[in-house]
């Protein structure tokens, strides 16, 4: 057996061992983000963009990257004051 040979072999199993990986991780931040999204829609704040549905979509093919986006969008400062709920329980004065 030949050492090229040999590393071709774990070659193949890293790869399919990082795909794994990568399935999950992107599912994982996919349900939290359809789950964050369905929320904030439930309590009345808009989202940008899109639905819960399709921020959701786009978590599962863009990953992290994209979860970080919708953080971003939504929860950061970015987010204009303006389309934000007020604190008091729901109630307008």
């Amino acid at each position: 057996m030949s050492i090229p040979g040999f590393f071709g072999g774990f070659g193949v199993v890293y790869a399919i061992l990082i795909a794994i990986a990568t399935f999950i991780v992107h599912t994982l931040f996919a349900f939290a983000v359809d789950r964050d999204a369905r929320r904030c829609k439930r309590r009345g704040e808009e989202l940008v963009l899109a639905g819960p549905f399709l921020w959701a979509l786009a978590t599962f093919v863009g990953g992290p990257l994209v979860a970080v986006a919708y953080w971003l969008v939504h929860h950061s400062t970015l987010r204009d004051a303006g389309t934000r709920p007020s604190n008091n329980g729901g109630t307008t004065s």
